[in-house]
């Protein structure tokens, strides 16, 4: 293996090791997470939103998404329709498990942010 590929894959298994704590923390610490956006939370900058504007029905790509997905989940319920990415495989399973918990159709894929091989 190059180096390039030895670093992108250390890169990948300490984020698939890291984010399963992230995510119970995260649940420890805001425990309604999965209600409130189910509810249509949207956890965005104010000023952000302001210069998007209306999203609905807009294609939305967010690259390094995490597994909690807030930004995701957010533009989601604003209305768009959102393609997430992130390097691991554990962080997609595990904001595909919160999407379908909170009611959300979102797509997950794992790509590397730096080639984001699946987009044409």
């Amino acid at each position: 293996m190059n180096d390039k590929l030895d670093r992108l894959e250390l890169v990948r298994s300490a984020w698939d090791a890291y984010h399963p704590d992230y995510m119970g923390f995260h649940l420890q610490a805001n425990p309604d997470f999965h209600k409130d956006f189910a509810e249509g939370a949207v956890i965005l900058n104010p000023m952000v939103t302001e210069i998007v504007g209306d999203v609905g029905g807009q294609k939305l790509l967010d690259i390094c998404c995490a597994c909690d997905a807030t930004q995701v989940f957010s533009w989601a319920n604003l209305g768009a329709d959102v393609t997430a990415y992130d390097i691991s495989p554990v962080v997609i399973e595990i904001a595909r498990e919160n999407a379908e918990l909170i009611g959300l159709s979102v797509t997950f894929e794992v790509t590397d942010a730096q080639t984001l091989d699946p987009i044409a």
